[in-house]
């Protein structure tokens, strides 16, 4: 992802962070979370 990045390779970012989300998103749910339980995380962490 940040050599895509780096790259200026715009097609290939949108890949890598497309596939990354994706598996963010199966190992949540194998642990039971959703996104919403990380944005609730992310809220609490900067006081929103």
């Amino acid at each position: 992802m940040v050599i895509a990045a780096l790259a200026q390779d715009h097609q290939r970012l949108i890949e890598e962070v497309a596939d990354r989300t994706y598996h963010t998103i199966v190992l949540l749910s194998a642990r039971g979370l959703t996104p919403a339980d990380i944005i609730n995380g992310l809220k609490k962490r900067h006081n929103v």
